[in-house]
Order: structure tokens, then C-alpha cells, then sequence
């Protein structure tokens, strides 16, 4: 049977410039930038259960949406949860 192929889900995507105002990665780029002062160089997403290579150089397992965030002088922001939860630990600070 030629059946096509399915779609694999989420990839890691890395955001360049402000994401569209329809994605959830609007409001964490939004909420950064409101939070720093400044808008991230870069983000990175790293959707939930994907294998990805740590700060450290090892390869980990994500079982929850990594957000990875430069902010200028700040160096590189690491969040993990859905867009919800990110966003509302930058509001408070954490």
C-alpha cells in the first residue's frame, strides 16, 4: 500500500526574530522582552519528549517543552514547561 507518510510531530525550532502573533512562542518572546528589557538575540523550543544536547555537551531526554532564551548581557535563559507556565515564571521573576 502506498500510504504517505505521517508527520513526526514538533521539531526543535530556533526563532531568529519575533515568532507570529498567533503561536504560544509569541508570548514567551513577548514576555522576555518585557521582563529584560531588550528582545532575545535568539530562542530556542525544544518540544517535549525529544532528545537534545545540553549545555554540557550531553545528550538528555526532554519530557516537558524546553525553552531556551539569549538575552544580551544576560547570557542564555533556560525554562521548562509549556508556554503557559513559562510565561508565567518570568512574570513573577523566578
Amino acid at each position: 500500500m502506498n500510504r504517505p507518510k505521517q508527520n513526526s510531530g514538533p521539531r526543535t525550532t530556533t526563532f531568529e526574530k519575533k515568532p507570529k502573533s498567533r503561536s504560544l512562542a509569541h508570548r514567551v518572546w513577548t514576555t522576555a522582552h518585557s521582563v529584560y528589557g531588550r528582545p532575545p538575540s535568539w530562542m530556542r523550543m525544544i518540544p517535549a519528549r525529544r532528545y537534545f544536547t545540553d549545555e554540557t555537551g550531553k545528550e538528555r531526554f526532554s519530557h516537558t517543552t524546553r525553552w531556551e532564551i539569549d538575552i544580551e548581557g544576560k547570557g542564555i535563559i533556560i525554562l521548562e514547561g509549556p508556554a503557559k507556565k513559562v510565561v508565567e515564571e518570568m512574570a513573577e521573576g523566578v
